[in-house]
């Protein structure tokens, strides 16, 4: 039985508190209250509009700063890999030609013994100690 006083008791404080609510708030000074609480929510939220859009136009800031410089980091690396890539090509070239300079030199000598050996067979069979 007291949960049902409790109840009761605390149903007419409400029933009380909301009716004296009610009487304040129609009151000069409840409707003062209320319409400053309504300016200051007016106020509020344009503060918070305008804090909002600033925080938008930040990220995008930022977004658009971090997609300049991956595109700039991408350039760069770009670069990077041409003249790596220039260079080795360069040394393979250069590879190449000494290698064929160092062929063409021996290839050389190859034809320039083979006529020594070739002369000298020569003079032999002509002078028949061959």
């Amino acid at each position: 039985m007291s949960n049902q006083r409790r109840n009761n008791g605390l149903f007419w404080l409400g029933l009380v508190a909301g009716a004296a609510a009610g009487y304040w708030l129609n009151s000069d000074k409840g409707r003062k209250f209320q319409q400053d609480t309504a300016d200051r929510a007016k106020v509020y939220g344009s503060q918070i509009k305008e804090n909002s859009q600033q925080q938008i136009e930040q990220l995008s800031s930022n977004v658009n700063k971090w997609i300049e410089q991956g595109q700039s980091y991408a350039s760069d690396l770009q670069t990077v890999m041409k003249d790596k890539i220039n260079t080795a090509s360069a040394k393979a070239k250069t590879v190449v030609n000494n290698t064929e300079s160092s062929f063409q030199k021996g290839a050389r000598k190859a034809k320039e013994a083979v006529r020594g050996q070739k002369k000298q067979l020569k003079n032999s069979v002509e002078n028949g100690t061959v």
